[in-house]
């Protein structure tokens, strides 16, 4: 991957797969900090020390001190991160400082395991952090389409519904009634 054009979707779904097709233990993480958009990153399970995350994109590691951090620790850290290996180029560590952290489910990324959404759904998530999901103006301009959509289509069917009723309350005009 070393000088490929890529986004840091693709490359952390690679990681993430080759080192699950090598029987190590990987799965994509979503950190959303408050001042930037997403990045994708991999969390690596280490038998001694538990999660830790790796930055495929960046090609480091995050330290506090001289540790490691798993990506429930960066979610709840403030500052103080520097690269394990810093080159030009990458932002500073600190923007993901208490950023949210989304766990997609695995098969939105290396088509393992099971899905937990159906279609036409893309996934399911566990988020930790104070930064929920947040709705941007496409979506929130097709939420209010929808709903007024929905609006116009009862008042509509309530319109015809009342206007039927009406029509077959009343006579034909020019009838005349069948002689008995």
């Amino acid at each position: 991957m070393e000088g490929a054009p890529g986004h840091c979707t693709t490359r952390s779904a690679m990681t993430a797969t080759a080192l699950l097709s090598m029987g190590i233990a990987a799965r994509i993480v979503q950190v959303l900090p408050a001042e930037m958009h997403g990045h994708n990153l991999v969390e690596v399970w280490d038998p001694v020390q538990g999660w830790l995350l790796f930055d495929p994109h960046f090609d480091s590691s995050y330290l506090l001190g001289d540790a490691f951090l798993s990506a429930a620790k960066l979610s709840q850290i403030q500052g103080g991160l520097r690269w394990r290996r810093p080159s030009e180029g990458q932002p500073d560590p600190n923007l993901f400082a208490g950023a949210t952290i989304s766990y997609p489910e695995p098969w939105l990324y290396t088509r393992v395991g099971e899905r937990c959404a159906g279609w036409p759904f893309r996934g399911c998530f566990a988020q930790l952090g104070p930064v929920q999901f947040r709705y941007g103006l496409a979506q929130r301009l097709a939420l209010l389409g929808a709903g007024v959509f929905g609006i116009s289509a009862v008042v509509w069917t309530l319109f015809l519904v009342w206007r039927s009723r009406r029509i077959r309350g009343r006579e034909p005009a020019g009838i005349a009634p069948e002689l008995t």
